[in-house]
């Protein structure tokens, strides 16, 4: 009885008789659910918002990509790395703090610690890999068509 009010409501709202699943299998893409809330950092008592990845386009996630692989590579050096390379490292970390809290006053990124910029990125990446509602969905459909 409810699986056929759920087909006559889904057929009135959008003429589709497709059929309403009984239960949640997980093959279901619902687009609604591609975005998540933003997630705040607070600095010196005021918020901003950190970027959602899910709204990015290709370059700018090509670019973030880029940035944080070299951060990784200066990182993997370890005490074996060069003063111009520390510098880089600097640079580049900043360049991508800046990048995921980007409504920021730069003068209030330019006063974080060293340490903090990369509580904030690895904060940034770890959300993205476990919350992003596209890489979850991307997930599941390669597990669905037996890539794991």
């Amino acid at each position: 009885m409810v699986r056929e009010k759920q087909e006559r409501s889904n057929a009135a709202t959008n003429g589709s008789s497709a059929p309403v699943p009984e239960e949640d299998t997980g093959d279901v893409l619902e687009l609604g659910a591609l975005s998540r809330p933003p997630r705040l950092v607070k600095i010196q008592g005021e918020f901003y918002e950190m970027l959602n990845v899910d709204a990015l386009g290709v370059g700018p996630r090509e670019r973030l990509g880029r940035l944080h692989k070299r951060i990784t590579e200066l990182e993997g050096k370890g005490t074996r790395i060069l003063a111009k390379e520390e510098a880089e490292y600097d640079g580049r970390l900043l360049e991508l703090a800046k990048l995921v809290l980007p409504d920021a006053p730069a003068a209030v990124m330019d006063k974080l610690s060293i340490g903090a910029r990369q509580t904030l990125v690895l904060d940034f990446l770890l959300t993205t890999a476990i919350e992003s509602p596209r890489l979850q969905t991307m997930a599941k459909v390669a597990r669905s068509i037996g890539l794991r």
